[in-house]
């Protein structure tokens, strides 16, 4: 129960988690709440960034327009964490650069949460199975550029490409971990012939369970001192305080990390690309590989995720819309289809689609922004991560902008119990149940 009077906000505790010496408790008491930071947005960038402020000993607010936590941009990702290798083609190398020091920025200030498995010392590993990460890595493979695939036009230009990948030495091995370039390892794809590919690298992206990272980081906000309303829909925002439908919280920061919504409250210019996602049961194969050519309609991805006997594929590819129509999703389908048929013929696994959307802070002359972003409105901070690997990082220097220096040891945890049905499972994960079951988590 809470109401607002002259701009305060004046709360009973019985809707919001509190944190006493020994365990998490809900108390009921009236008080004047002045918090240091309200977080707008609870997908896994605002959940990041609420944690490690509480966990630095701030008093944070996170809030959520909808019942459920990451049950929007965040629950649509494919389950592929990043380290920056699936853009080594690019000229902008500050795609992978982010990445790369993201890497080393979750085992500086992440290390100390038990599921965080992932170590990383010149390549990466498994510090034990079950957590965060998988111990099985993502190959990447650029075809040549001779492959018939390759438009006469582009022959040159990826060539260079190709060779400045092969000559790139000590840069290209902080995402990668062995390297092929004149022996090519078995492919375990006979549909690919390896006649067509130049290059080919085992990198230190790895498959990852993101709902276990959102309830781990809720599990230390909440276990800190942490405040957290669902249902709670933000108007508007002023200077030291926000609107809800309801009432008005006082603070002295605002972030804004709700991802397109960061236009509604803050009249940022962002772009929200569609990527369409298939997900095939049972899998199409264990194997995770990222096919690379300079076409983008050629460029096909395939993840391997584990569930019951035969796991299943998530699969996706370089295409991105403005938005979905009959048209489009029409076509999508079709060229998926096409894809599965190329590199799996012999498989009959059913495909389902769902389609993940991506806010970017898109430059002049930029077709996509993959880094994340912190910018100050003077009313409030937006925090944009990119990708949901990221989040990590910008946690990280939203601290940083505000001269709060982040916190790398592990306090309180409150239960695995009272937060899991807070965090739905990731839409992959569902349309495997549609599949399975004919329902949903």
């Amino acid at each position: 129960m809470s109401f607002g009077y002259a701009g305060v906000r004046w709360a009973t505790d019985s809707n919001l988690w509190q944190r006493d010496a020994q365990h998490s408790v809900l108390r009921t008491s009236i008080r004047i709440i002045m918090y240091d930071f309200i977080v707008i947005g609870a997908g896994i960038a605002g959940i990041a960034i609420a944690e490690i402020l509480q966990r630095a000993g701030k008093h944070v607010l996170l809030l959520e327009s909808r019942e459920y936590v990451c049950a929007e941009a965040s629950a649509q990702q494919a389950g592929w964490f990043h380290t920056g290798a699936l853009y080594a083609a690019l000229p902008n190398r500050s795609f992978s650069s982010a990445l790369v020091n993201n890497l080393n920025i979750i085992n500086t200030y992440y290390k100390d949460f038990e599921n965080m498995n992932l170590a990383a010392n010149g390549g990466v590993h498994l510090t034990k199975n079950g957590g965060w990460f998988s111990d099985n890595p993502i190959y990447y493979y650029y075809v040549s550029s001779e492959a018939k695939e390759v438009e006469f036009w582009k022959k040159l230009p990826w060539w260079l490409v190709t060779q400045s990948i092969k000559s790139n030495g000590n840069k290209q091995r902080q995402y990668t971990e062995h390297a092929y370039y004149n022996s090519l390892p078995d492919l375990k794809l006979p549909t690919i012939d390896i006649n067509q590919i130049s290059l080919v690298f085992s990198s230190c992206d790895r498959i990852m369970d993101s709902r276990l990272i959102v309830i781990d980081l809720l599990r230390s906000f909440l276990g800190n001192g942490g405040e957290m309303r669902c249902n709670t829909t933000v108007v508007n925002i002023g200077r030291q305080h926000i609107n809800t439908v309801s009432e008005t919280i006082q603070c002295h920061h605002v972030v804004v990390a709700a991802g397109e919504k960061i236009r509604n409250l803050t009249n940022l210019n962002m772009r929200v690309v569609v990527s369409p996602i298939a997900v095939a049961y049972p899998a199409l194969t264990s194997h995770n590989f990222v096919k690379i050519s300079p076409s983008r309609s050629k460029i096909f991805n395939h993840l391997y995720h584990p569930y019951k006997e035969h796991g299943y594929s998530v699969i996706g590819n370089a295409s991105y819309f403005s938005e979905i129509n009959d048209e489009t999703d029409t076509h999508t389908r079709k060229s998926f289809s096409e894809m599965k048929r190329s590199f799996f013929p012999n498989t009959n696994s059913t495909l389902s689609f769902y389609y993940g959307h991506k806010t970017e802070i898109v430059g002049i002359g930029q077709l996509r922004n993959y880094n994340s972003h912190i910018i100050d409105t003077g009313e409030c901070l937006a925090a944009i991560p990119g990708k949901f690997s990221l989040s990590f990082s910008l946690a990280v220097n939203v601290c940083h902008h505000y001269g709060i220096k982040p916190i790398s040891n592990l306090n309180n945890l409150t239960s695995y119990e009272k937060v899991e049905n807070l965090v739905p499972f990731p839409e992959h994960y569902n349309k495997v149940l549609e599949a399975d079951y004919g329902r949903p988590a």
